[in-house]
């Protein structure tokens, strides 16, 4: 990584350089991942002050520091300082910076929505490996950059971890990355800096209220991706109300894709849809602009996953990925596999559903539900698999200022499931949507 000068960050950030100017290297926000080199942002948080972590941080390594006015007064060190308003909303920017802004070298593909952005990422990472990409995933369930898996703690990481990670693909000569883009991360800055190739959006629901103030706010979250300053192009689903007034109102160029009868007009209409005899694929007959034109194949069944076949297929055209691989459809099973019964149980109904069945009837009816949905849809879930989604049921209501997302079932409620080790019940909340 190339030293970037602490003078020059302080004039990306329009303010003066401090008195004593430092080599930076890297970026984090979090003390406990500081390494030699790095700027420590101090950021306000919800409890605390990050500036109460700088000396953690100056131990590890840390050649500067960025943070606010109320955490440059709780400072006491020698180490020069970035002092601005909003740290937070300038992270990305700065992020890029130090990593030589990595995004603009790489195809980049972002899809958002409440339902259906991890199975439509893995099918875009598929259909763009099979086009001859090095590619990249970031999303709820791992990391991936190229044939290296990573665990994932965040659907979307935060700014400087994203950088990153991008600088990582692109030194390791990763071509495309597909990325899950939840609307904690647009509102928080963690996809700054970065303008996507390609926008994609599945749905929307009623979900994560707890972070929103109402469903608008949420929708406003969802459609800031579709503006100049976050993508050049989108593929918006308008099978819902939502996608249908994010068609009218982005200010991007946007193709859309209709699988239902009553969604109205699409530049891409699903005319016919044939599930496999062995019922774990679906062929799709497409119209564009009214003419029947191509076929998708989508490698795992499901009325929900032909909204996410199709997505993925035109969100790769729209990329400008080779046709024919983006349609064919390829998905990487092995991926999938032990995680893929909570991907497709979770994808129809919020946590709410989750919950309700497990108030009237816990973990008997509870357990059936997963396991006869996962059969629907021609899965059949391992052990591991069903209780992790027990555990996202049973979990606290996720807390976005938590520094570890994963949730961690108690000793009674691993009793009750019968889990004999608790590296077994890593509770994979629904995550950031």
């Amino acid at each position: 990584m190339t030293p970037r000068p602490l003078a020059g960050l302080a004039g990306t950030l329009g303010i003066a350089a401090p008195a004593r100017d430092a080599a930076v290297t890297g970026v984090t926000q979090a003390s406990s991942k500081v390494q030699p080199g790095d700027l420590f942002a101090a950021l306000p948080g919800a409890l605390t002050h990050g500036a109460r972590f700088t000396a953690q941080a100056e131990m590890a390594g840390a050649v500067a520091l960025l943070t606010d006015p109320d955490g440059a007064r709780r400072l006491g060190t020698d180490l020069p300082v970035l002092v601005v308003d909003d740290p937070r909303a300038r992270l990305g920017e700065l992020a890029a910076t130090i990593y030589g802004r990595p995004a603009d070298d790489l195809l980049m593909l972002g899809v958002t929505g409440t339902n259906g952005k991890t199975t439509t990422t893995y099918l875009i990472e598929s259909g763009l490996r099979a086009a001859g990409h090095r590619a990249g995933l970031v999303g709820t369930v791992e990391t991936r950059i190229d044939n290296e898996r990573v665990a994932s703690v965040r659907t979307t990481p935060e700014a400087t971890d994203l950088h990153a990670l991008l600088a990582v693909m692109r030194e390791q000569g990763v071509t495309a990355c597909v990325t899950e883009v939840s609307s904690h991360a647009l509102v928080l800055g963690r996809v700054d800096a970065i303008v996507f190739d390609v926008a994609g959006f599945t749905n929307l629901s009623q979900d994560h209220l707890d972070f929103h103030r109402d469903l608008e706010d949420y929708y406003a979250a969802k459609a800031a991706l579709f503006t100049p300053l976050r993508s050049r192009r989108g593929v918006v689903c308008v099978d819902d109300e939502y996608g249908r007034r994010l068609a009218a109102e982005a200010s991007v160029p946007v193709v859309t894709i209709a699988t239902r009868d009553d969604a109205g007009a699409a530049d891409w209409v699903v005319v016919k849809r044939e599930v496999s005899r062995s019922g774990r694929s679906t062929a799709i007959d497409l119209e564009h602009d009214g003419r029947r034109e191509v076929s998708v194949s989508a490698p795992i069944p499901g009325d929900f996953n032909v909204a996410n076949a199709v997505g993925a297929a035109i969100g790769q055209i729209s990329g400008e990925v080779d046709r024919v691989y983006a349609l064919e459809g390829r998905s990487r099973t092995e991926a999938l596999d032990e995680a893929k019964a909570e991907v497709l149980a979770f994808a129809a109904f919020p946590r709410e559903h989750w919950r309700k069945i497990w108030s009237t009837n816990p973990l008997e009816r509870l357990n059936k539900e997963i396991k006869r949905r996962a059969r629907v849809v021609g899965i059949f879930p391992n052990e591991a698999a069903v209780i992790r989604l027990i555990g996202a049921v049973l979990a606290d209501t996720h807390d976005e200022w938590a520094t570890d997302e994963r949730r961690y079932l108690s000793e009674e409620s691993m009793a009750k499931i019968g889990a004999k080790d608790d590296t077994e019940t890593v509770a994979l909340t629904e995550g950031d949507r």
